[in-house]
């Protein structure tokens, strides 16, 4: 991580959206008339992207909008957030374009939820929106610092061993692109953002290696929690469809309390 750091470092860097020629588009993955639409946020992971979140759209099809956004520098020639301000605003700025002016859920897997819900709050304080809610998605921290009950040492240990079989081709690009929103996610004062939205977590029953928490509660702030059984790696595929259902059974308790 500390070498792909390095190569991370040698590539353009932006501060400013407006140094960006064209945000990351959304991927529309489910049609639907339901509001709010669902935009996920990708994992920074060099095997991430819009692509884990197709078996989890599949069941909105029909009913509800979901689309995904990619991070930027993941794409050869791309630039890299140059600080965690600048990530989480690009973010930000993408999923208000990709909302089109209708109400919005950020969703986010994994490291995902963290920017889903550090760009809530960056919605909020800049232009006054209000998103419907956060929903993240076995998301281990918001501000990743000692003394949560996550070895991220052996976290990025086992995410780097667990490549062998990738969705996508891995180059320098997302490679080094993992590294630096790696680094972009554990700097930068979490405690800047913070958002009052109703929010849900979905935790797996099945605790990764890296984390050893006992009984304490996650330090992750969530209005509601709930439990699926399953593993880091099958929330979002073999039991995709009960991550959709424990979504859907949430947005709708957001619409009976007129949010």
């Amino acid at each position: 991580m500390r070498l792909l750091m390095a190569v991370a470092a040698t590539r353009p860097q932006v501060t400013l959206t407006a140094e960006v020629p064209e945000l990351p588009q959304p991927v529309a993955l489910a049609e639907g008339p339901a509001l709010p639409r669902l935009i996920c946020v990708s994992a920074p992971g060099a095997t991430g992207g819009v692509h884990q979140y197709a078996r989890m759209a599949a069941p909105f099809r029909g009913s509800r909008h979901v689309s995904a956004l990619p991070l930027l520098g993941f794409a050869e020639g791309e630039a890299l957030p140059a600080d965690s301000e600048a990530a989480v605003r690009l973010i930000a700025e993408s999923a208000l374009l990709a909302s089109e002016g209708e109400p919005f859920v950020l969703v986010g897997y994994s490291m995902g939820g963290t920017f889903a819900y550090r760009a809530a709050g960056v919605l909020e304080e800049t232009w006054g929106i209000r998103p419907e809610g956060v929903i993240m998605l076995d998301t281990l921290s918001l501000a990743y610092q000692a003394g949560e009950g996550v070895d991220w040492d052996l976290f990025h240990e086992n995410y780097l061993a667990d490549m062998d079989k990738p969705a996508v081709k891995l180059d320098s690009a997302r490679l080094s692109a993992m590294a630096q929103w790696f680094l972009r996610m554990t700097t930068g004062g979490a405690e800047r953002y913070k958002t009052g939205v109703p929010s849900l977590l979905i935790r797996c029953t099945t605790s990764m290696p890296a984390v050893d928490r006992g009984d304490e509660a996650p330090p992750v702030p969530a209005h509601t929690t709930r439990m699926i059984d399953a593993t880091h790696q099958t929330l979002i595929a073999e039991q995709s469809h009960e991550t959709a259902r424990l979504m859907e059974e949430w947005l709708r308790t957001l619409e009976s309390e007129g949010h």
